[in-house]
């Protein structure tokens, strides 16, 4: 294949990170094949994929069974996109995760918004349908966590967007490459490389617009409580990359865990020096205290899952500034233990019409 760089051709190149999970890849490929057929363009798909040996050889399989491109890549998300992304040989390039599955239209619409545009835009923003998941445990404290909800319907809400999601997000080649695709060295194996990616757009007058006709269906199982736990506090760990290379965007903000840790510190530290013990003892229980002190939410639609998935929920949340404080000590800068990055300003964000009364909440 040729590289990336040089296309001129116009098309739709579908890029897929995998790893490990061909029945994903497999549902994938067969969704992605049959909204392929409806585009009046050339097409291709390119799955990069560093899975173990034996699911790579059943992956790589797949591909060839449904004519896809497969290749090789590294372990971080956002590396494999940009491997996919050198190997395209189209205009347009089409990233959409493994686990969701394409709507009939969807690389229609991607290549219909940038054709109307006509070079004024530097990416796409579709939706993304995540399966409400029922009455479980896991699943209400999926829906009422703040942190754990990607920002998924933005690109039918908005008209305009500083970022998306790269669930479901075509960007132009020419100006993919123009500001370095994604950046290769996060922090963590994803998280965070989406927003960097669009901010980057932004700066360089190649907006992000949403196109609510070019939707996914995201394909997975719910998710356990957890799998929860794991991904928001990787999300806190992906704000300190995103507030390392974007440092002039950091806003303050009293980090729970930071300011719960220096609490109990301080009084464990008091009450041996002044040989009072209440004071010692008591430092953990305000810790704990300033950890839960923010009010239990209300759900948007006014309704209320039972109190354990709200006080889950609640734990849950806190697990991104116990990812924010993690990653700072890491990087050894005490600047970053306090701090988050704006994800959604009025400056950098506008609404469709009918959207104008809802306030959408910024993802972490």
């Amino acid at each position: 294949m040729r590289s990336g760089e040089d296309v001129t051709a116009e098309g739709v190149s579908v890029v897929t990170p995998s790893w490990n999970n061909p029945a994903n890849v497999g549902r994938f490929l067969t969704a992605m094949g049959t909204a392929c057929k409806t585009v009046d363009a050339p097409t291709e798909i390119i799955v990069v994929d560093d899975s173990v040996p034996a699911r790579a050889v059943e992956i790589r399989e797949l591909c060839d069974a449904h004519d896809a491109h497969y290749v090789r890549g590294p372990r971080a998300v956002g590396a494999k996109r940009n491997r996919g992304a050198r190997q395209a040989r189209y205009s347009v390039l089409l990233f959409v995760d493994s686990d969701c599955i394409a709507t009939e239209r969807l690389v229609a619409e991607h290549l219909r918004s940038h054709r109307e545009a006509d070079g004024g835009i530097g990416a796409v923003a579709g939706p993304v349908t995540v399966r409400d998941g029922g009455t479980d445990l896991a699943s209400q404290v999926a829906r009422r966590a703040m942190h754990a909800n990607p920002p998924f319907e933005w690109g039918a809400t908005h008209q305009v967007l500083e970022w998306a999601p790269t669930a479901n997000v075509s960007v132009s080649a020419e100006a993919f490459h123009a500001v370095g695709g994604f950046d290769e060295h996060p922090f963590t194996v994803n998280g965070g490389e989406d927003v960097d990616l669009g901010v980057r757009l932004t700066a360089a007058g190649r907006p992000v617009v949403g196109n609510a006709r070019a939707r996914v269906n995201h394909g997975t199982e719910p998710e356990s409580i957890r799998s929860l736990f794991k991904k928001v506090h990787r999300y806190g760990r992906a704000d300190v990359f995103l507030r390392t290379r974007h440092a002039e965007r950091s806003e303050p903000h009293w980090n729970r865990t930071t300011v719960a840790v220096t609490a109990g510190l301080a009084g464990l530290a008091v009450g041996r020096a002044t040989g009072c013990r209440a004071i010692a003892l008591a430092a953990p229980a305000v810790a704990v205290a300033l950890l839960g002190s923010q009010r239990l939410r209300a759900r948007p639609d006014g309704t209320a899952d039972g109190l354990p998935a709200r006080l889950v929920a609640r734990v849950v949340d806190a697990s991104f500034d116990v990812g924010t404080f993690s990653e700072a000590l890491r990087r050894g800068s005490p600047r970053l233990l306090l701090g988050r990055f704006p994800y959604y300003t009025d400056e950098h964000f506008r609404k469709t019409p009918q959207e104008e009364p809802r306030r959408q909440e910024g993802p972490a």
